[in-house]
């Protein structure tokens, strides 16, 4: 009897082990799940805002296929030239020049533009080419945007009528040029577009010249034998980098291979890229004349006490710079800058507004 009643108790024993555990297990299997179905909502939820966030970035980043139809104005002035630089989503960025000039508008996409490699400093060259000025045949007309927007305004207050002879310059030339006495240096600004030369030109061009790139802040040499007497001008304020005096040689070997590669086919600026637009050819037309009429234009007007390269950043409602805007400003005749905004998506927008370094505007940009 005694050991009837020991078995009993014995397997009583083990039914309540055996119940315990699969209580714990099944305590621990239904905690389990409930934390994987929280951690599921959370990654749901974090999923959500990714594509959100995503789906934000794509509407104020996507501004390649609409940069075409950029427009803007430079108030009492013939001649228009802005340099534009777009931030994409992957943090990559993308380059366009525009220039006006009388009643023709000028594209420059990425197609016209040379590109270093250098993770450093990061500068392309632009294709300046324009059908209305006077350049030497055999020149590479490229230069740094900033440089080219100074280039532009010192001809245009000229007349277009002296020649551009040389811009971005192979190194095997610039050797060249010093073995004949031309130069006494093998490391020139030419060689990564921070220079060009203007030659055929009059005593009284030359001095308007020489003043205007005082005003500009840019160095001026004229120098040469008598078939080859021409005007130097050279922006130091990139040239004098230290890390680009010491990789010159290797930046310009990169802007030189890719100049071999799109020359034959994008150097000329094709019918399609010049637009007749009579419509807003000057201040008094339509188009600019009252932008506190048409909801997309902007104008910044100020009168500066010396010319300097005006720089707008916009930012999105994220806090993300989706686009900088270049363009040079000084005196009456060049003191106000139109843009046509249009080509941003619908919202409210951060502009930031620079002299040179110095940050003289801060507003929301509203675009309906």
């Amino acid at each position: 009897m005694k050991s009837s009643s020991f078995w009993k108790k014995l397997y009583l024993i083990l039914i309540i082990i055996l119940f315990i555990e699969t209580f714990i297990l099944l305590t621990i299997y239904l905690t389990t799940k409930k934390n994987e179905n929280i951690q599921s909502e959370a990654s749901t939820e974090e999923k959500e805002e990714q594509n959100h966030q995503w789906i934000l970035k794509r509407r104020y980043y996507s501004l390649i296929n609409k940069i075409n139809s950029f427009k803007a104005t430079t108030t009492n002035s013939s001649l228009t030239s802005v340099y534009v630089r777009i931030y994409e989503q992957d943090n990559s960025s993308r380059d366009f020049f525009y220039v006006r000039n009388l009643e023709k508008t000028y594209i420059s996409d990425v197609k016209k533009f040379l590109f270093s490699k250098d993770s450093i400093y990061y500068f392309p060259l632009v294709n300046v080419k324009f059908p209305f000025l006077n350049i030497k045949d055999n020149a590479y007309s490229y230069l740094h945007p900033i440089l080219a927007i100074k280039m532009l305004y010192i001809f245009d207050r000229v007349k277009f009528k002296p020649r551009l002879s040389d811009a971005l310059r192979e190194s095997h030339h610039q050797i060249k040029y010093k073995k004949r006495g031309w130069t006494d240096v093998e490391k020139s600004p030419h060689l990564i577009g921070l220079a060009f030369d203007i030659s055929k030109y009059t005593w009284e061009e030359k001095k308007s010249i020489e003043k205007l790139t005082n005003d500009l802040s840019l160095s001026f040499l004229q120098h040469g034998g008598r078939r080859n007497m021409h005007i130097h001008i050279q922006d130091d304020k990139i040239w004098t980098n230290k890390h680009i005096s010491k990789n010159v040689l290797n930046i310009s070997e990169q802007f030189i291979e890719e100049y071999h590669i799109k020359e034959s086919l994008f150097n000329k600026y094709k019918e399609q890229e010049v637009f007749n637009l009579c419509n807003y050819s000057d201040s008094s037309s339509i188009f600019f004349s009252n932008p506190a009429l048409n909801k997309y234009l902007y104008s910044f007007k100020k009168q500066m006490k010396s010319y300097d390269i005006v720089k707008l950043e916009i930012f999105n409602i994220l806090g993300d710079k989706i686009i900088e805007i270049y363009t040079l400003m000084g005196d009456k005749t060049n003191n106000e800058l139109i843009i046509d905004f249009s080509f941003l998506g619908s919202g409210i927008y951060k502009l930031k507004v620079y002299e040179g370094v110095k940050l003289v505007r801060e507003e929301n940009l509203k675009i309906y």
